[in-house]
Formats: C-alpha cells, sequence, structure tokens
C-alpha cells in the first residue's frame, strides 16, 4: 500500500521489537497512565489503536513526521494521539502512575525529568542504534536488557515496576531488540547480525517446552498465527483493490 501510495509512510509494526512491545503491554495494567514517545505502529497497538486508525493516519503522513506525537492511554480511555508536550502535561495532571515508552533515549529522560508519577520507563531500540553513552540523570538510571529475550524482558519490566521507590534513583530499562537485515545501519554488519544472536522464536518455543507446554500445542499456536496472517494478507489486498 505504501508502495502504491495509498500510505504516506512505510508501516513496520516494529522493525524486530514486536517481541518486547508485547512485553511491555504485558507489564501495564489498566490503571496506568501510559505516554509512548515516536510510538510507531506496533506500540500504538499494544496500547489499544485499531489497525483503521492506524491506516487511517498512514493514509495522510509523510515519512519524515509519521512518529513525531506521542499516544496517551488514560485509566479507562482509549488511546489518543497527542503532541509530546500535552500528552506529558496531561499524564503529570492525570494523578496515575505513568509507564513512559519510546524509541529514544533523550526525549524519554526529558519526559521522565518533568513526571513526578513515572514508576515505568522504557527504551525500545535496535541494539545497532545504542548510543556510546546512555543519558542519564540525578535521580533515574538508564539499565539494558536483551530484546531477544521475551520472558526475560518482562521480568525486567516488572522487577523495575515493583523496585520503583524502593531505592534512591528511579530504574528505566533499555530494551536492546536484535538489528536483523532490513535496520542493520551498515551492509558490512548484515551478515553477522543474523548469526551472532540467538533467534528470538527458538528462544520462546524453549520457553514453552520448559513451562510444560506440548509440542502439539506449539504447533496449534504457530498455525493459528499463519492463519491470522493470512486474513490480514486478504484485508490488505483487497484495500489495494479499491
Amino acid at each position: 500500500m505504501y508502495a502504491l501510495g495509498t500510505l504516506g509512510a512505510p508501516l513496520p509494526l516494529g522493525i524486530g521489537q514486536e517481541g518486547a512491545i508485547a512485553a511491555l503491554a504485558a507489564a501495564t495494567t489498566p490503571d496506568d497512565c501510559v505516554v509512548a514517545l515516536d510510538a510507531g505502529a506496533g506500540l500504538a497497538l499494544a496500547l489499544g489503536a485499531t489497525p483503521g486508525e492506524i491506516f487511517q493516519r498512514l493514509r495522510s503522513c509523510e515519512d519524515d513526521n509519521v512518529d513525531r506525537s506521542a499516544v496517551l492511554r488514560l485509566p479507562g480511555e482509549p488511546p489518543r494521539r497527542l503532541d509530546v508536550a500535552t500528552a506529558v502535561m496531561t499524564a503529570a495532571a492525570s494523578g496515575a502512575g505513568v509507564v513512559l515508552a519510546g524509541q529514544h533515549a533523550a526525549p524519554l529522560m526529558a519526559a521522565a525529568a518533568e513526571l513526578a508519577n513515572v514508576i515505568l520507563a522504557v527504551v525500545i531500540a535496535p541494539a545497532d542504534r545504542r548510543p556510546p553513552v546512555w543519558p542519564q540523570s540525578q535521580d533515574f538510571l538508564l539499565r539494558e536488557c536483551d530484546g531477544a529475550d521475551v520472558v526475560g524482558v518482562n521480568v525486567a519490566l516488572v522487577a523495575a515496576r515493583e523496585g520503583h521507590g524502593l531505592g534512591a534513583h528511579r530504574i528505566g530499562l533499555a530494551v536492546l531488540t536484535p538489528p536483523y537485515v532490513g535496520h542493520a545501519r551498515t551492509e558490512g554488519q548484515r551478515a553477522t547480525v543474523r548469526q551472532d544472536r540467538p533467534d528470538p522464536l527458538a528462544r520462546c518455543r524453549r520457553y514453552l517446552i520448559d513451562a510444560g507446554v506440548t509440542e502439539a500445542e506449539i504447533l496449534a499456536i504457530e498455525a493459528s498465527a499463519r492463519d491470522e496472517m493470512a486474513i490480514a494478507a486478504r484485508a490488505v489486498a483487497l484495500a489495494c483493490a479499491e
């Protein structure tokens, strides 16, 4: 649809970050106020945006401004897109615990500095875009975790959330996801990037087996996922034909 000009910007759901996004969504509660800075389609969907809303927005977006707004989800309300300043001010006034998420550390840390009620702050970014030094503040520290390990990410998120307010510093997480082919920065990186990192899907399968899920049940999950993707592909094909 992007190639045909139907959408004003491409639609990657997470460029390898889908598992980390799912883990983040699972670590939030309905009582949280969630602010997602520069939220792509995958994170917006995980927070409750509908596919129709995503497509409608991308119909009129340009490549250079598609992710400059924030997604705000207040307790008991559907998510909505606002400019970043308004989203942060609304979250500060909500009185609820705030979960901050984004793809870039600097704006996320700046927003955290303005919010006294942050209970969790998470940067989700490809490992090849890791900065030499993570930005830190006087009372907020970022710690890295492996974004290819979806269960490990969820455990780290829960631990960071439960540890909020117990120490002198608030802890944020930098979830580094695999820089697979398609968004490794240079051609020279791409061949080794795939070989040097464990397959997140194989890791997840191993977790399921260790938890007692049978091979037949795993195959049924995979078949269901393939069916869902086939239905989505047909819907996209029909939309392109209109």
